[in-house]
């Protein structure tokens, strides 16, 4: 079996010490995984449980189970961002919806829930045909506000890490001054300066460096090949690699 790094602790715990390795005790700290956000104990079954189940460690009870509960949280959630009006015919239809401030936006029902503390009962009332089935669930409507509040910052960290893995192969000069990244933190210049990496795959590999500290070397190489600052050199390394 085969865990990603995206999908838990323990594959960013293997994947470190296989191709990092280590000179002290390992320590697994959230700050080595670049998907914390979505590694959370609440969705550890939604997470994993199909791994299991290829394994033959997940039994048919608990199976059926896992698959009633991704089913009716994808039903709910869909339905929730399938109801969307203006803020003003929001406070129409629900009494509990009292916000000041009208910036014109449409918000979905999935929208009330975790930016207006909206309760699904409330949800529910205005709308019995499309959420009365997932009123009362109390785990279910957890989970809901739990993933729509992360599902934003997510969704924007697996475009970047897309992108980065696109650019895996971008090679990084060995004379590069990280110290003029001035959009990096202080701990990811440090870090670069002492890891050295060859290429983004490897500078994506050190502990410890964020997704938006990889985006931002990228952008950075970009704007110097661009316009040569690293071109001669990117070649050199390319031959040397070659």
């Amino acid at each position: 079996m085969i865990v990603d790094r995206s999908e838990g602790y323990l594959g960013v715990l293997v994947d470190d010490l296989t191709s990092l390795g280590t000179n002290e005790p390992y320590r697994m700290f959230t700050s080595r995984a670049e998907f914390r956000l979505h590694l959370r104990p609440d969705n550890a079954d939604l997470r994993l449980t199909d791994k299991g189940r290829q394994m033959n460690v997940v039994g048919d009870s608990r199976y059926a189970k896992f698959l009633r509960t991704q089913s009716r949280l994808e039903a709910a959630t869909a339905a929730l961002e399938g109801i969307a009006m203006s803020q003003a015919k929001w406070k129409r239809c629900l009494s509990t919806f009292n916000r000041k401030k009208d910036n014109g936006k449409v918000l979905s029902a999935l929208d009330l829930m975790y930016r207006h503390d909206v309760k699904l009962a409330d949800l529910g009332s205005a709308f019995p045909e499309e959420l009365k089935e997932f009123v009362g669930d109390e785990s279910l409507e957890e989970r809901i506000y739990v993933n729509a509040t992360y599902a934003k910052q997510h969704k924007r960290l697996l475009a970047k890490m897309d992108e980065i893995r696109r650019e895996s192969a971008t090679l990084i000069p060995p004379e590069i001054d990280f110290s003029k990244m001035v959009a990096l933190s202080f701990e990811s210049r440090e870090k670069f300066e002492i890891w050295k990496p060859q290429n983004l795959a490897a500078a994506s590999r050190i502990p410890g460096v964020t997704p938006d500290s990889l985006a931002i070397l990228l952008k950075y190489l970009r704007k110097e090949d661009a316009v040569g600052g690293i071109a001669g050199a990117a070649e050199g390394t390319r031959e040397a690699a070659l």
